[in-house]
């Protein structure tokens, strides 16, 4: 660590020793395996015997999964002749996943998450460990993965899930980029840059709220070194951040091949930036400003975590979380505005990403807070201990350390049961259960993987089509805004999906064939039977049904 971070850990956070011993170490590295044990099982357990994840939002991740297994690596999963749009990294690690295992992507979607996912609460403990000390470390990630999530869902709260959601995963890259930051403070070592470059390129390969908070770090964190280094080091500096942003470009160049050098970032769709979680709506505002303001012990130990790092803000560690949390927090707050905006003018301002992710990333910035908090007040309290009963520092401090481990380990078996009863572990199993559970639906998916291919267009409803047509491999005219590429327009096709429907019905084959073949649809997939006159008016011949719902291949 540790030039440039020393001081910070000296006055508040480290052991009174000059270095961790190795005792230390492995006792931390032991509680951490213990709270990750059974966090982990906790997630197999509920996973295991499933085929299929219940999240809407992994219904779409199959589809980019299912499209990239299939070699169209820039093509978007939902739309012919589009281009990908959607944040390639984890639909990429599970298409090469169900290519060398030979499982299906669903089931890897269903089932992969308990592991994977545990990268998060290791990488957390990593970028802690090397920036403060093995204890912050420990009580951070417990509650990290026990004590702050409470009942939220984990895709609103930074904690361990067993879903493969992609705010949870990239969590752990996302740590890391912070860590390799950090470590640029005091480096005119290129390749420090470049590894950090890399780092950042993942997130970004990732998702785009990290990307935002690590990039606003970076450019302060350059700002300042450029500002304090002698004039002669300027020009390395500039080259080593250059190399760092190129680092960076190269490896998120699959996303940004697509969304820049094809769409040039035009955004026609703002639905899925714009969704809105119930929690950050800007008229439950005054409630969630009531509950923040609710006291609780890990509340006012995160406060106090807070309070250390103000006070420490000059050390490199301290200066990177706080920024981290600073900007976080200042994208919270524009998403609020653009709620208001749009509400009062009607105008939508620009939106990369739903606000809720930043939400998200501020209770990760709590955890660490808490243990900063706890950990800074038994070192204060281990100083004022030994010199009140001439007990040496260090031995005063690891019976303190470890009465506070005690504490956490009896509030995490007391609150345990709770923790199974999370919406993670029960109503997300039970969603999923309910995932093709009906033999209509099963029958459909298979005839579409077995009798089309994946070019073929379907006119289908939302819900259809995402969760059955587009999981795949196949295409569709329309999704439901929330899931559609931001770069095409949503509405013309959604007028355009309801009026085919509308000829149909009236049989009118010429406007219906017209804008059928604008699509390409090859077939129609809904929950009602045409007329049989009207339908072979337009062209369409029915090829299978089970139960409501009824498939015609046009032609």
């Amino acid at each position: 660590m540790r030039e440039g971070v020393s001081a910070f850990g000296t006055r508040m956070l480290t052991p009174p020793a000059q270095s961790p011993s190795s005792g230390r170490r492995v006792v931390a590295g032991v509680g951490l395996l213990i709270a990750c044990a059974l966090a982990a099982a906790q997630g197999i357990r509920t996973t295991r015997d499933l085929d299929w994840p219940g999240e809407a939002d992994l219904s779409r991740d199959i589809s980019v999964a299912e499209t990239m297994r299939g070699g169209h690596l820039l093509s978007d999963s939902a739309y012919r002749d589009e281009w990908a749009w959607y944040n390639p990294l984890v639909p990429g690690i599970v298409a090469v996943a169900s290519v060398v295992s030979h499982q299906p992507v669903h089931v890897l979607y269903a089932r992969a998450g308990a592991y994977l996912n545990l990268l998060a609460p290791l990488a957390l403990f990593a970028m802690l460990a090397a920036l403060f000390d093995q204890w912050v470390a420990l009580v951070a990630t417990i509650a990290f993965l026990f004590l702050w999530p409470g009942q939220e869902p984990a895709w609103s709260a930074a904690t361990y899930s067993p879903w493969l959601m992609v705010v949870n995963f990239v969590q752990a890259p996302f740590y890391l980029a912070l860590w390799m930051v950090v470590r640029l403070a005091t480096s005119l070592k290129r390749s420090d840059f470049v590894l950090a470059g890399a780092a950042i390129g993942v997130v970004m390969l990732g998702h785009v709220a990290p990307t935002l908070i690590v990039s606003v770090v970076v450019a302060f964190e350059a700002r300042r070194r450029l500002l304090t280094s002698e004039p002669d080091a300027r020009p390395r500096l500039l080259g080593c951040f250059a190399s760092l942003a190129g680092t960076a470009l190269l490896v998120s160049s699959p996303l940004l091949i697509s969304i820049v050098g094809h769409y040039h970032l035009r955004v026609r769709n703002t639905g899925p930036a714009n969704w809105v979680f119930s929690d950050i709506d800007i008229v439950n505002l005054p409630m969630s400003l009531r509950h923040l303001f609710i006291v609780s012990p890990m509340k006012v130990l995160a406060l106090v975590g807070v309070v250390f790092l103000l006070r420490s803000k000059e050390e490199t560690p301290a200066r990177v979380i706080l920024l981290a949390a600073a900007t976080t927090f200042g994208f919270l707050v524009y998403s609020y505005i653009v709620q208001y905006v749009v509400r009062t003018s009607g105008i939508e301002l620009p939106a990369l990403v739903p606000g809720f992710h930043f939400l998200f990333y501020l209770r990760a910035f709590a955890t660490v807070a808490f243990g900063i908090g706890v950990i800074g007040l038994v070192r204060r309290a281990a100083g004022f201990g030994s010199r009140l009963l001439r007990v040496p520092l260090e031995v005063f401090y690891g019976v303190s350390v470890g009465l506070v481990i005690v504490g956490l380990s009896v509030a995490v078996a007391l609150a345990y049961d709770g923790y199974r009863d999370r919406p993670d572990f029960g109503e997300a199993r039970a969603n999923a259960q309910r995932m093709f559970s009906s033999a209509d639906l099963r029958a459909m998916r298979e005839w579409i993987l077995t009798s089309t291919s994946r070019n073929d267009v379907f006119l289908a409803p939302d819900n259809l089509g995402l969760s059955v047509v587009t999981t795949a491999g196949r295409k569709v005219v329309v999704l439901d805004r929330s899931f559609s590429n931001p770069f095409v327009d949503w509405e013309q096709r959604m007028r355009d999906r309801d009026e085919m429907l509308q000829l149909i019905q009236h049989g009118d084959p010429d406007k219906f064939m017209r804008l059928a073949a604008h699509y390409r649809v090859r077939y129609v997939a809904y929950d009602m039977l045409f007329e049989d006159e009207l339908a072979l008016r337009c062209g369409l011949h029915r090829v299978w049904s089970s139960g409501p719902w009824h498939i015609y291949k046009i032609g």
